[in-house]
C-alpha cells in the first residue's frame, strides 16, 4: 500500500515491470516463477495498492560466496529479457546520467562546490561512454541481496523482489556492479580508477560481465548515480536523513574527486 505519491509511482513502475517480464516469458517459453504475480491493483481510501502472490523463502542473512554466486545468477536471469546491442546515444545517456544528476542536484543540502562536482562528473561520464556499442537488457535497478528470497535449507534463490527501478533497456553491468559493491566494505571508487575495464575490477570469479571492456571508473559512478538518485526518488515527504546524504552523496563525491586527481 502506497502512503505517498513517491510510493504510488514506485508501485506503478513495479507492476509495469512485472507485467512486461511475465508477458515476455510467456511468449518465449521462459519460466518466470522467480517473480511475484500481480493479482490486483487499485485505490482504497485514497491509497494506491497492489496485491501479489507471496513468494516463499527468507532474505539472505550473510553474503557467503555461494549466496553471492546465486545472486549473480538470479540477476543475470533477468538480463536475458529485451537483450539487444545498442549505442549509448544522447537519449540513453540522458536517462542513465542526466536524469539521476537532476534528481540529486535538486536537493537543498548540496553546496556550490558539490554542484560544480556534479557538472564535472556529468561531462566525464558523457565523454567516456557516449557512442559506445553495448549490450542492453531489462535491468532490475536495485540489485542487492536484500531484494532476493532464498530457501533457508540450501540458499537457492526462490524470489526476486522490488522491481520499481527496473527499465527495459538498461546496462546489465550496472546491476552487477551494484551487487558487487553492496557485498564489499568501503568505497570502490579509487579502486575502479586504478584499472582499465569493469571486468578487471570485479574479477572473473565474480562473473563474466555483459560488456567486459567498459571503463571501470565511469561504470562504478554510473551505478552509484542510479542507486542514490533512486533512493531520493523513493523517499517520502520526510526525505532521507542528513547522515544518509553525507555518507552516500557527499563522501562519494569527495572520493571521486580524489580518484580523478590521482588517475
Amino acid at each position: 500500500v502506497a502512503r505517498s505519491d513517491a510510493a504510488a509511482n514506485g508501485i506503478a513502475r513495479h507492476v509495469e515491470a512485472l507485467t512486461a517480464i511475465h508477458e515476455l516469458g510467456a511468449k518465449r517459453g521462459i519460466d518466470t516463477a522467480l517473480l511475484p504475480t500481480v493479482l490486483q491493483t487499485g485505490t482504497c481510501l485514497g491509497h494506491h495498492f497492489s496485491v501479489e502472490t507471496a513468494k516463499p523463502g527468507i532474505r539472505p542473512e550473510v553474503a557467503t560466496i555461494a549466496t553471492v554466486s546465486r545472486a549473480v545468477a538470479a540477476f543475470q536471469w533477468c538480463h536475458q529479457f529485451e537483450r539487444q546491442v545498442r549505442p549509448l546515444d544522447s537519449v540513453r545517456l540522458g536517462r542513465l546520467i542526466d536524469e539521476p544528476i537532476r534528481i540529486l542536484t535538486a536537493d537543498h543540502r548540496l553546496v556550490v562546490d558539490d554542484l560544480a562536482t556534479f557538472q564535472d562528473l556529468q561531462v566525464h561520464l558523457h565523454s567516456n561512454l557516449r557512442g559506445l556499442e553495448v549490450i542492453t537488457s531489462r535491468t532490475h535497478g536495485d540489485a542487492w541481496l536484500g531484494n532476493l528470497l532464498v530457501d533457508p535449507s540450501d540458499s537457492r534463490v526462490v524470489g526476486i523482489l522490488d522491481w520499481e527501478d527496473s527499465i527495459p533497456d538498461g546496462l546489465p553491468d550496472v546491476d552487477l556492479v551494484h551487487l558487487w559493491t553492496s557485498v564489499r566494505s568501503g568505497y570502490a571508487i579509487a579502486e575502479a580508477y586504478n584499472v582499465a575495464t569493469i571486468q578487471e575490477l570485479v574479477g572473473s570469479q565474480f562473473c563474466r560481465m555483459p560488456n567486459p571492456t567498459l571503463p571501470a571508473g565511469p561504470l562504478v559512478m554510473l551505478a552509484w548515480l542510479l542507486h542514490t538518485s533512486s533512493g531520493l526518488r523513493r523517499a517520502t515527504e520526510y526525505g532521507l536523513s542528513t547522515r544518509w546524504f553525507d555518507q552516500n552523496i557527499q563522501q562519494a563525491l569527495t572520493h571521486w574527486k580524489r580518484a580523478i586527481a590521482s588517475a
